[in-house]
C-alpha cells in the first residue's frame, strides 16, 4: 500500500508582508521550541489547511490571513496545492493548477480517489444521497491535536457537523471492518430506497383520489335479483348507457383534479415558507450582519454575505414569488376545471334522478331499489376498481424495492464473515492492550474496550494522565490497524505535544519511545513537542524544525514565496477536466 509523505509547507501572509518555508523528511520529523506560544501547533495545523480540512487556529493567527502552499508525494508521484480562504489550487506536479472554490464536491472527489479514500456519507437534504466526504474525514485518524484529541479522539477538526451520526461508518472504514465494496452495494441501496420513496408517494396519491371518491359517492354493495338486474340492465342499455359511462368519467377527472390539487397545496405552503425564510435571511445578512462572510454553526460552512450574495439572495426570494405565483395559477385553474365537472355531475344524476322516478319500484322485502344507488355504484366501483389497480401495482413497485435493499444488505454483510470481523477486533485489543502496558498505564480499565468505536470507553478509570497516555495507545493501534487493513493510501502521522497533564520523566521516555518504535517503517511521522532532553534520541533520527521567538514568518522571505504562490494563482484554470489517479 503506498504511502502519503509531506515535502514542503509554504506560509505567506501579506498582511504583515513575511512568510516562510518548511520541508521534512520521508520518516521522522521533529518541530520543536522553548516554549508552547512560539507557532509548532500552527505550523501543523497549516499542513491539514492546506488540503482542505479546518483545525481549530487561535484569533492571532487568523489575523495573518495566510495564503499556504503544499508539497506531497503517494508513491513516486508528487502533488502540489494552495489555498487562499476557501479556494484551493491542485496540481499533481506534471499538469497545470486547476482552482476549485470549495473543499466539498470535485476538489473532495478528487483527493480522496488519490488517497483512495472510499468512504462515502448521506448528505442532509430532504433526499439524503451519498456522497464524498471533505479530506477531513480521511485525515481524522492521522492527527493527533493539541487541543481535542488529548480526550476527543476522531475530533481533531471543525465543522464536521455537516454529517449525521457519521463516527461508526468512517471509524469502521479506516480500520477494515468496511471495505470500498460495501459503499458501492450502499449506493445501489440508496437508489432503490430513492424508488421506494417515490413508490410511496405515489401510493399517499393514489389514496388522496380514493378519498375523493369515497366523498362523491360512498361505495355500495347492492345486491340485486336477476330478474330486477335484467330490467335495470335494459333500462342501462337503452336510456342509462351514456349518462353512467359519462357520470364514470366525470367522476374520473375529478378524483384526479382533486388529487393534484390537493398535492399542488402542499408545494404552495412550502414554498411560501420558503419564500419568508429567505426574506428573513436576507434581513439578517442586511441588519445584523456586518462582515462579508457568515460561517454557519451546523456545519462551519463559510457563507459570502457581500453585495452580490445579498443581492443573489433577493433574486432567490423573486424566484420563490415566482413558483408561488405559478403553483396558486395552476390551482386556481384546477378550480376552474372541478367548478365546471361539479355542475356536469349535478346535472347527469339528475337526469338519472328521473329515470329513477320512473322505474323505482318495491323489492320482494317492501323496500324501494333506487336506481340512482345502482348507477352510482357501478361508477364507484368501475373508478375504484381502476384507481386501485394502479396502487396495487405501485405497492408492489415499492415492495420490490424493499426487498431488492434487503438482498444488498444481506450482501453487505456477507463481505466480511464473522470470523475475519472477530480477528480485526482482537488484533485491535491485542495492539492497544500491549500499548498501555508499554506505557505503564495500567490503571486504565480496558474490559469494555472490544472494537475500535469503542474509544469513549477509555475514560473514566485511571489519572489524567493515565488517561492521556490510554488515549496515544488507542491512536497508535487505530494507526496499525489502518496499515494492516490496506483500505487507503496511509498518511504521515502527525502527533501535537504528547506530554499531556505533565507525564512523568520515565513515562514520557515511554512514550517517545513507543511513537518511535511503533511507526511502520514505510511511513512518516511528525512530532511536536517543547525541546527538552528527552527528546535528544528522537532529535538524533530526525529532521528537525527548531522554532525561535521569531515564531513561523520571516520578512525576508516574503517576496520570494509570496510570488511563488502568485504565479500559481495567476496562472490557474477553473475546473477539472481529467480526473487524478493516484498513480499520477
Amino acid at each position: 500500500m503506498k504511502s502519503l509523505k509531506f515535502k514542503r509547507l509554504v506560509l505567506v501572509s501579506d498582511t504583515t508582508r513575511s512568510a516562510n518555508q518548511f520541508t521534512f523528511q520521508d520518516r521522522f520529523n521533529l518541530i520543536t521550541g522553548k516554549n508552547n506560544s512560539i507557532g509548532k501547533s500552527s505550523l501543523v495545523k497549516n499542513i491539514f489547511w492546506a488540503l482542505g480540512c479546518e483545525p481549530e487556529f487561535d484569533e492571532t493567527w487568523k489575523q495573518l490571513d495566510c495564503k499556504v502552499l503544499l508539497e506531497f508525494s503517494i508513491g513516486n508521484s508528487d502533488y502540489r496545492v494552495v489555498r487562499v480562504n476557501n479556494g484551493l489550487f491542485f496540481s499533481d506536479g506534471k499538469r497545470e493548477f486547476y482552482r476549485f472554490n470549495n473543499v466539498t464536491g470535485d476538489y473532495s472527489n478528487i483527493f480522496s480517489d488519490l488517497v483512495m479514500f472510499k468512504a462515502l456519507l448521506p448528505n442532509r437534504s430532504d433526499a439524503p444521497t451519498l456522497e464524498t466526504p471533505p479530506p477531513a474525514y480521511y485525515f481524522l485518524p492521522f492527527y493527533i491535536d493539541q487541543i481535542k484529541s488529548w480526550t476527543s479522539p476522531w475530533d481533531s477538526f471543525l465543522k464536521l457537523g455537516q454529517y449525521a451520526n457519521w463516527k461508526q461508518t468512517i471509524v469502521k472504514y479506516h480500520t477494515g471492518y468496511l471495505s470500498a465494496k460495501h459503499f458501492e452495494i450502499e449506493e445501489e441501496i440508496f437508489e432503490y430506497g430513492l424508488k421506494k420513496k417515490e413508490a410511496d408517494e405515489e401510493v399517499k396519491k393514489i389514496n388522496t383520489a380514493l378519498e375523493v371518491v369515497e366523498r362523491y359517492i360512498p361505495r355500495t354493495n347492492i345486491a340485486i335479483t336477476t330478474e330486477e338486474f335484467n330490467e335495470i340492465t335494459s333500462e342501462v342499455e337503452n336510456e342509462l348507457g351514456n349518462l353512467a359511462k359519462e357520470q364514470e368519467n366525470i367522476l374520473s377527472k375529478l378524483s384526479d383534479v382533486q388529487a393534484s390539487k390537493y398535492h399542488l397545496g402542499n408545494q404552495l405552503e412550502i414554498a411560501k415558507r420558503a419564500a419568508l425564510e429567505i426574506e428573513k435571511d436576507y434581513r439578517f445578512s442586511v441588519e445584523n450582519i456586518e462582515e462579508d462572510d457568515l460561517e454557519c454553526p451546523l456545519c462551519g460552512t463559510i457563507h459570502d454575505n457581500s453585495l452580490v450574495s445579498r443581492a443573489s439572495i433577493l433574486s432567490d426570494k423573486q424566484k420563490a414569488e415566482d413558483q408561488i405565483l405559478f403553483i396558486e395559477k395552476e390551482i386556481s385553474e384546477l378550480s376552474a376545471v372541478i367548478d365546471e365537472l361539479n355542475p356536469k355531475l349535478k346535472s347527469i344524476r339528475t337526469q338519472i334522478a328521473e329515470i329513477n322516478r320512473k322505474y323505482s319500484k318495491g323489492g320482494g322485502r317492501g323496500s324501494d331499489r333506487d336506481l340512482i344507488e345502482i348507477v352510482d355504484g357501478f361508477a364507484s366501483q368501475s373508478v375504484q376498481r381502476n384507481v386501485e389497480e394502479t396502487k396495487i401495482i405501485t405497492q408492489a413497485s415499492s415492495k420490490e424495492a424493499e426487498e431488492k435493499q434487503k438482498e444488498l444488505k444481506k450482501e453487505q454483510r456477507k463481505l466480511l464473515s464473522t470470523k475475519e470481523k472477530q480477528e480485526l477486533s482482537d488484533l485491535f485489543v491485542g495492539l492497544l492492550t500491549e500499548y498501555i502496558y508499554k506505557l505503564n498505564a495500567k490503571g486504565v480499565n480496558l474490559s469494555r474496550v472490544k472494537h475500535p468505536t469503542d474509544y469513549n470507553k477509555l475514560f473514566g478509570s485511571g489519572g489524567a494522565a493515565e488517561g492521556t497516555r490510554a488515549v496515544l495507545a488507542y491512536q497508535l493501534a487505530i494507526f496499525k490497524l489502518i496499515d494492516h487493513s490496506k483500505n487507503e493510501v496511509l498518511s504521515p502521522l502527525v502527533i501535537d505535544t504528547p506530554n499531556q497533564q505533565e507525564q512523568a520523566i520515565h513515562n514520557y521516555d515511554r512514550i517517545i519511545d513507543l511513537i518511535t518504535e511503533s511507526i511502520p517503517s514505510h511511513s512518516q511521522l511528525i512530532l511536536c513537542a517543547m525541546d527538552n532532553e528527552q527528546l535528544d534520541s528522537f532529535r538524533s533520527i530526525s529532521n528537525t524544525i527548531s522554532l525561535d521567538d521569531n515564531k513561523l514568518l520571516k520578512k525576508d522571505e516574503y517576496t520570494e514565496l509570496s510570488d511563488e504562490i502568485f504565479q500559481i494563482i495567476q496562472s490557474a484554470k477553473n475546473g477539472y477536466n481529467n480526473r487524478v489517479n493516484s498513480d499520477g
